[in-house]
């Protein structure tokens, strides 16, 4: 076989197309063998669907929904799917296709529906085997194939031993590391729940008080801690999972000393209101209309950062990417803000949402300074010093018209962007903004905002008001990306034309 390709996706997308694939729900599975799922690439990489069929293709899931991300299964390319409509939850430009699923890590296949249950090969695994994981797809060679199949099958053969210690006294568990796991972001004290009858066995009736946790998923380490009250007194019940328990919890000794693991209540309220806020302000359970439109723009400003991610040879977009403030800043800077602000939209923490966009706002514009005056020729971070100290004592409001003096940017877009960021920083950034919009507040329906409260906050008819700006906000935040971006691959396809040919314009 010629060549494979290592294919990324995010964990709630694979998730997804595994789902699909145990349960049959979609028209596009129906009397396909059961050992084919959907999966696909971005319609910017319609080059890589053309060369599939038949090759064998490498499924890396990102890091998201809790997990940090590693490769998660393989299989053959089985030709070309047609969606009839959107199919995964994120993205909306996919072109798919079905792939016979040959191996899979731990946990993938067994649990399916939650991500934070599979034991992926590491991505540090991948480097130290020669295989940088890269944005993008990657083209692999024979020989990079045959040591991520071997990975995988390495990864599953390793045994990870799990004891139960009660009182210092070893006790049978059939507890498995990905049962445990599972268990455990189920809830704090699932885990204890499973074992409580061995312990109770040795113990009598016990009630739980605290517990100290201790996992590194990556390198398959868990060990938690529970004390608990017996009759003849305090005892503790310890879970370990790895593959050398001694060391593990020697490991977990030397943290409870240093007192980095220590014992904390078995109480979740905290946790429990931040899930149960985050839900219903997700699924709008009061029906506000402004929620749902600032949801929707949100989400779009997640998906139009997506899209401005590179496709083509990774090595020439990885040699772009120290060289390139603003492809650097759409990786490391744009893309964790545009999430953070949906994380902060879900548990009501409207402020949080406009100081995020202003700092959005004011990295793509400096960002693209540095790539115009550093013409792609040194690393970011001197870009990034030398333009710091050129502007030293220049507002941003004058730096966002330097882009406009210097043809990077229309003048109407640059009047909207100087509006925005003096917005954002007024009435939103700055202590008296944020007074003054409590007084405004209080003296309009004499009430305030729910999350002027306590955190986190349902959102409410009080906030209509708040989300209605947000979603003008970063509608406009879209926009002036949209045209930044747009300067900045002018820019690129005048500089490096090579380079710009992994770019669509939008």
């Amino acid at each position: 076989m010629a060549e494979a390709f290592l294919l990324k996706g995010s964990p709630e997308n694979l998730s997804w197309s595994l789902r699909d694939m145990k349960g049959r729900r979609s028209e596009l599975l129906k009397g396909k063998p059961e050992s084919w799922m959907v999966w696909g690439v971005s319609e910017r990489f319609e080059w890589v669907l053309q060369r599939l069929e038949g090759r064998e293709v490498f499924v890396y899931a990102t890091r998201g929904a809790g997990i940090e991300g590693g490769l998660a299964l393989y299989g053959i390319a089985r030709g070309r799917a047609e969606l009839g409509g959107k199919y995964w939850p994120q993205g909306e430009r996919w072109l798919a296709f079905y792939l016979e699923v040959k191996k899979a890590a731990p946990g993938v296949l067994e649990y399916p529906e939650n991500p934070k249950a599979w034991n992926l090969v590491p991505r540090e695994k991948l480097v130290k085997s020669g295989i940088p994981v890269l944005p993008g797809p990657q083209k692999l060679k024979l020989e990079q194939a045959e040591k991520l199949k071997g990975l995988l099958e390495q990864h599953a053969s390793e045994s990870v031993e799990c004891r139960l210690l009660v009182a210092g006294k070893q006790l049978n568990t059939q507890l498995t590391f990905e049962k445990l796991i599972e268990l455990w972001r189920t809830g704090a004290t699932k885990p204890f729940e499973e074992v409580r009858s061995v312990v109770e066995g040795e113990l009598s009736s016990v009630e739980l008080d605290r517990l100290a946790v201790y996992i590194k998923q990556r390198e398959r380490v868990a060990v938690i801690e529970y004390s608990l009250k017996s009759g003849s007194g305090k005892v503790s019940a310890i879970i370990a999972c790895a593959e050398n328990p001694e060391a593990a919890l020697k490991s977990f000794h030397e943290l409870k000393e240093s007192q980095a693991v220590e014992l904390q209540s078995t109480d979740t309220w905290l946790i429990d209101a931040i899930k149960e806020t985050t839900q219903n302000n997700y699924y709008n359970v009061e029906g506000v209309a402004e929620l749902s439109e600032a949801l929707r723009e949100v989400a779009d400003l997640a998906s139009d950062v997506i899209d401005y991610y590179p496709h083509g040879d990774p090595r020439k977009v990885s040699e772009l990417l120290v060289r390139s403030a603003f492809l650097f800043s759409i990786f490391h800077v744009i893309w964790p803000l545009s999430m953070g602000i949906l994380v902060d939209l879900l548990v009501g923490n409207l402020p949080a949402c406009f100081m995020q966009l202003r700092l959005l706002v004011e990295t793509a514009a400096k960002a693209l300074l540095v790539d115009h005056e550093m013409k792609f020729q040194d690393d970011v971070f001197t870009g990034v010093d030398e333009l710091e100290r050129s502007l030293r004592a220049t507002s941003t409001s004058k730096v966002l018209r330097k882009l406009s003096d210097l043809k990077l940017a229309d003048k109407e877009v640059v009047k909207d962007a100087v509006e925005l960021w003096n917005k954002l920083s007024g009435e939103w950034a700055h202590f008296r903004g944020l007074f003054r919009r409590t007084e405004k507040a209080l003296e309009k329906s004499g009430d305030l905002q729910s999350f002027r409260y306590v955190l986190p906050a349902e959102l409410d008819e009080r906030d209509a008001g708040d989300l209605k700006e947000l979603a003008e906000c970063v509608a406009r935040a879209r926009r002036l990306l949209r045209a930044l971006y747009s300067s900045w691959l002018k820019l690129l396809e005048e500089r490096l034309p090579e380079a710009a040919s992994a770019f669509e314009r939008r």
